[in-house]
């Protein structure tokens, strides 16, 4: 069953040093080392949904598509260039993963291996 992931946030910021976001997809706790350099610790729901380009033949079904779903916790730092263009780094450990190769219904085909693993995402955000 396919749903959309909610987005729920509540951000309070305590003091110049700490914040705290409460939320799903994502929660957090920031130290700001100042308002450019920021560190936290999160735990995230994240992952991914794409079609394959040609499809699979897997024990006499055809794959035609990829998803993967998990839950991982770690550290980030972000760093702000201007009010809205940040990098970031973000690095932990996925606590719960689902990797699946899907019909053109959308029902599992194949289950890949689920093994929990180092998490590394890097980039840049744009804010408004």
């Amino acid at each position: 069953m396919t749903f959309p992931l909610t987005f729920v946030s509540y951000y309070r910021r305590l003091n110049a040093q700490w914040s705290y976001n409460l939320g799903v997809p994502k929660t957090n706790v920031k130290y700001f080392f100042s308002e450019h350099s920021i560190l936290q610790t999160f735990v995230g729901i994240d992952g991914y949904f794409a079609n394959i380009q040609d499809s699979i033949a897997i024990e006499g079904n055809q794959a035609e598509s990829i998803s993967l779903s998990l839950v991982v916790a770690g550290l980030g730092y972000e760093y702000c260039f201007t009010d809205h263009l940040i990098w970031y780094a973000y690095s932990g450990y996925t606590l719960s993963m689902n990797n699946r190769l899907r019909d053109d219904n959308r029902e599992e085909v194949y289950r890949l291996d689920n093994i929990n693993a180092f998490y590394l995402r890097t980039g840049i955000k744009f804010k408004i």
